[in-house]
Parts: C-alpha cells; sequence; structure tokens
C-alpha cells in the first residue's frame, strides 16, 4: 500500500493532472518494476540526510570518475601526456586580472596558464591553439605537478576560451596554490567504459593495497547519473556498488546516490588508491570511505618512580 501511494504521488509529479483510470496501467507497470527490484525506494519531499559514524577505526576514501583523454594519451598504462604547462601564473581575487566577480571571502587563488610547450616537437601554443587540433570535446583538465602521482582534475572553465588561457580554481590551500609550471598537462571528457574501467582498477588496486589488512566494511556516496538503472550512462543495474561486491564479496558495503559527492578530488593515472585532504563537492564521481584496521606495534615506554624523581616532580608542580 504505502509503495502504491508513493508510485502515484510520483506520477502526479510529473504529470499536471491527477492519476485517471486511463493512467492506472502505466502505473501497475511501474508499481510492478519497482517490487522486482533488488533496492526499495522512499520517497521524503524535504529533509537532510546525514551519516553519522563513530569507532576508533579509521576511516580511508578512495575516489573514482573515469575519464577518456582526448590527446589520446594512455594514461592507464602510465603513457604520459604530450603536453607540458609553459607559462603560468597565480591569481589571486584581489588582482587586477581576476576574472571572476564575487563575495571575496568566497573566491580563491586560480593558476591561469597562458601557454602549453609540445614535449615531442618543443613546441610552444596557445590554449586556443591547443584546442583547435583537438578531436574530441573536452570537460576536465588534468594536471600532474613535477614528482606527482597522477592527474588531478578539473573542470574546464568556458572562461578558458574565451581569454585564451586555461583558468583551473584552487581550493585555496597552499598545496592546490604550490607553482604547476613545467606540470603535465592533459585534457579528458567523461566517457562509460572509462568509467566502468577505471572502477574496476581502482578496485584492484585497493584489493592488492590492502591485501594484508582487515576491511571491516565500506560507505558507497555514488553520483545519480552512474545509477541505479541499467539505463544510467554506465549501461548497467548498480555498476559501482555490483563492482565493489565482485572485488570483495565478504566486505559489507552500504550507501546512496548522490546529486554531488564530497570527498578528495578525483585522480587519473594515480598509483597510490588511498586519497585524503583536498574535499570538494564534485559530480559523476564513486566515493568509497573503508573501514580498515589500522596497524597497531606495540610500544614501550620507560616509568621512573623512584622517590626522587617522584619528590623532584611534585616539588616542580607545586613549587615547595
Amino acid at each position: 500500500t504505502d509503495l502504491r501511494k508513493l508510485v502515484k504521488k510520483r506520477m502526479e509529479k510529473q504529470s499536471k493532472a491527477p492519476i485517471t483510470k486511463q493512467t492506472a496501467l502505466s502505473e501497475d507497470k511501474l508499481l510492478q518494476k519497482l517490487k522486482d527490484r533488488k533496492y526499495f525506494i522512499t520517497d521524503f519531499d524535504d529533509g537532510i540526510f546525514g551519516l553519522a559514524l563513530g569507532g576508533s577505526v579509521p576511516v580511508q576514501s578512495i575516489v573514482s570518475r573515469g575519464v577518456r583523454s582526448v590527446t589520446n594519451a594512455d594514461i592507464a598504462n602510465k603513457q604520459p601526456s604530450q603536453y607540458l604547462v609553459e607559462e603560468v601564473e597565480l591569481v589571486r581575487p584581489c588582482d587586477e586580472q581576476y576574472i571572476f566577480r564575487g563575495n571575496q571571502e568566497l573566491l580563491k587563488p586560480t593558476h591561469v596558464i597562458r601557454s602549453i610547450r609540445n614535449r615531442a616537437t618543443h613546441q610552444v601554443v596557445s590554449p586556443l591553439k591547443m584546442f583547435s587540433e583537438l578531436t574530441g570535446r573536452p570537460e576536465y583538465v588534468g594536471v600532474m605537478r613535477v614528482g606527482g602521482d597522477g592527474y588531478e582534475l578539473h573542470s574546464l572553465s568556458p572562461f578558458s576560451l574565451h581569454a585564451n588561457s586555461i583558468v583551473l580554481m584552487t581550493d585555496g590551500s597552499s598545496k592546490q596554490e604550490e607553482s604547476i609550471d613545467g606540470a603535465s598537462l592533459d585534457l579528458f571528457s567523461l566517457d562509460p567504459g572509462a568509467c566502468n574501467s577505471d572502477m574496476d582498477s581502482t578496485l584492484a588496486r585497493l584489493k592488492e593495497q590492502t591485501r594484508d589488512d582487515v576491511i571491516l566494511g565500506g560507505v558507497m556516496y555514488s553520483c545519480n547519473g552512474r545509477g541505479p538503472e541499467r539505463h544510467s550512462i554506465l549501461g548497467e543495474e548498480m555498476a559501482d556498488a555490483t563492482r565493489f561486491h565482485r572485488h570483495f564479496p565478504e566486505v559489507p558495503c552500504l550507501g546512496f546516490y548522490a546529486g554531488g559527492e564530497i570527498g578528495p578530488m578525483a585522480m587519473v593515472g594515480n598509483d597510490n588508491v588511498f586519497q585524503r585532504g583536498q574535499a570538494a563537492v564534485q559530480g559523476f564521481t564513486a566515493v568509497f570511505a573503508l573501514f580498515i584496521v589500522p596497524d597497531t606495534e606495540p610500544g614501550f615506554s620507560h616509568l621512573d618512580d623512584s622517590s626522587k624523581n617522584v619528590t623532584a616532580f611534585l616539588r616542580q608542580r607545586t613549587g615547595l
């Protein structure tokens, strides 16, 4: 009964007219479809959902997005991009050339990339020239600092084409503000196959890097664009959760689909599967919080409770 009420309510929202006898068949079909699923839906009009966690087991996070290089660089197999940052400037909100407007307290410094060097030909080109030579349409800019582990993904700002530059917003942290001069640069677009492949490779690395650890459980926050329906862009029902269960069949995992996921910045081509810090609201990611039993080593300390030492301590504390 409750499920039928939910279906009726949802269908009324999708149509200006109330449900009538003519729409009863489609209502029954939707009801049966929901009953056949392996998960349950509860409808809320308003509210805030929170998850409170406690205990002494630390939480470690992994993030997966899955993108394809539009420059045809094979990042998955550690083939570096052919492009390097040649000329870049850190522009702060107080600077005259800062292109964004708004609350100064909310605005963050930006890296403005003005020229790019081709690693193979050594030719220096403008971002506009680089964009004109692409065969695909990029949605993300990937930057891997010198000595870094993988590419940080930044959304491609629409101002980039107008300003003939690539503008990367930082989060205001000292780490993000570090120079990206000489960094490897690539351009990426979302790709369903790459999403599934990246999730598989991320979980494979997780399994390898935790082979001597005990994972007690996990919480998954996945973008609602990634599922749970089969007709999502990933083309599989509950693709992320299914893959986690496939790699870790004995590890309990719960979670939900969200319209924006908070977690460490998504990376491409990183060796270390765990990420921490640089938390941001992102899109089209799957963020896992994992409860892993930490390594503990017995510690030893020498307690000098001799009469002489105790007397000296009391005199120091009391002044007597």
